[in-house]
């Protein structure tokens, strides 16, 4: 339940939330019969105009006169989607989603991208594999770039994703300087 005087909500780690705004839909048939419940304290909500960048008015200075970047966004949690869709807005992106790797080559195959944000842990086909079939293709989708973007925040895990192939790595929770710095990269390696 929320308490909207203190953002706390108690849940199952099988219960599957949704977070809109500031109110929380879930869906009840997907909670565990478990009796065992934690609390977690929810972030006050933030509106994205108030996010601050690495500098002032840093995005628009960036976006003057350079052409739209083109991202796919590889993410299988709809909640770290919205984040990353909000992010990108801020930076004027043209965005796609995939919500997996399969869902993310096919549309790889079928638009070109400046930039992808590669979840590393997806259902049906991870990032790893994703990015690996990208780059075993013989065309001109094999040298899209590519960033993980990945909880794998341990020591070795940066070193894992560019051996995958990946040309960057971003750790959740998102920051939006980083992702300003990871689309920079992007345009500057496709001006190349």
């Amino acid at each position: 339940m929320v308490n909207s005087n203190n953002q706390i909500i108690s849940f199952h780690e099988k219960f599957r939330a949704a977070y809109r705004g500031n109110e929380i839909s879930c869906d009840p048939d997907s909670v565990g019969s478990q009796s065992a419940f934690e609390k977690v304290e929810l972030p006050q909500p933030v509106e994205v105009e108030s996010v601050p960048f690495s500098s002032p008015d840093q995005a628009a200075t960036r976006l003057e006169g350079k052409e739209r970047l083109r991202v796919l966004v590889a993410e299988d949690n709809p909640t770290n989607q919205r984040i990353v869709l909000l992010y990108l807005k801020k930076f004027n992106c043209e965005v796609d989603v995939a919500s997996n790797g399969r869902e993310a080559l096919e549309l790889v195959r079928q638009s070109r991208y400046d930039c992808i944000l590669m979840d590393c842990h997806m259902p049906e086909m991870d990032g790893y594999e994703a990015t690996a079939a990208i780059r075993e293709s013989n065309s001109a989708i094999s040298n899209v770039f590519i960033s993980a973007l990945t909880a794998n925040a341990m020591k070795g895990d940066r070193e894992k994703c560019l051996a995958a192939g990946m040309n960057d790595y971003i750790s959740k929770p998102l920051k939006i300087e980083e992702l300003g710095r990871v689309l920079e990269r992007s345009r500057n390696f496709s001006a190349e």
